[in-house]
């Protein structure tokens, strides 16, 4: 039996598991830390903001329904 392991966190992974050596949270981690990173200071930064009302979905809603 062939003993593998995720190169990045050391955590052990069964036969077809994971990609080039890396388990699948690895790689899923590696994909969206770019965006979230970036999102997540954005929204930190962020001096100026308003809650919007259910009413405000709607209405963008529709008047992208209208604009197709």
């Amino acid at each position: 039996m062939i003993y593998r392991k995720c190169r990045v966190c050391g955590y052990p992974m069964d036969p077809g598991e994971g990609r080039n050596g890396i388990c699948d949270d690895c790689v899923n981690k590696a994909s969206l830390h770019p965006y979230g990173e970036k999102e997540l200071d954005m929204m930190l930064s962020a001096t100026v903001w308003e809650q919007m009302k259910m009413e405000d979905f709607i209405n963008v809603g529709s008047a992208t329904l209208q604009r197709r």
